[in-house]
C-alpha cells in the first residue's frame, strides 16, 4: 500500500517522489508565497479563458502595492477583484484595475445589457 500524505489528518496519496499530496503542497505554497500564488491563479484563469496574459510577477507585485489588492481581496461585495479596463484586450499592466466585487458585477451586467441591445 502506498504511503499517505505526511500532513496531519490528510488521507490522500502523494504522487511521484513527494511526501505530501498536491493539495497540501499547494496550501503550503499559498501561505508562504501569497503574491506568487495569486499571480499563478490569475494567469491560469486567463489561459483557461483564452485571454492574453502579458504581466510579469514584478508588474503584478507593483499593481498589488498600488491598489492594496492582496490585503483587500475576498468574497464579499466590498472585496477587491482584478478587472480588465478594456475587455477586448488581454491582461496587461496598463489594462488592469482593482474594483470591488459589487462594482465589477455592475460593470459586467451593464456590458451584457449593451451587448443585448446590439443584437436587437
Amino acid at each position: 500500500m502506498a504511503a499517505k500524505c505526511i500532513t496531519k489528518y490528510c488521507r490522500k496519496i502523494p504522487t511521484d517522489h513527494h511526501r505530501k499530496c498536491a493539495t497540501c503542497r499547494m496550501r503550503e505554497f499559498k501561505i508562504k508565497h501569497p503574491l506568487a500564488y495569486d499571480f499563478n491563479v490569475l494567469r491560469s484563469n486567463a489561459i483557461r479563458r483564452g485571454k492574453e496574459f502579458n504581466i510579469t510577477l514584478t508588474e503584478f507585485k507593483l499593481f498589488c502595492d498600488i491598489t492594496g489588492y492582496i490585503e483587500k481581496k475576498g468574497k464579499n461585495r466590498d472585496s477587491l477583484s482584478i478587472d480588465r479596463i478594456n475587455n477586448s484586450k488581454g491582461y496587461e499592466f496598463s489594462n488592469l484595475q482593482a474594483l470591488t466585487l459589487a462594482a465589477n458585477t455592475i460593470k459586467e451586467n451593464q456590458r451584457r445589457r449593451e451587448g443585448a441591445d446590439d443584437n436587437d
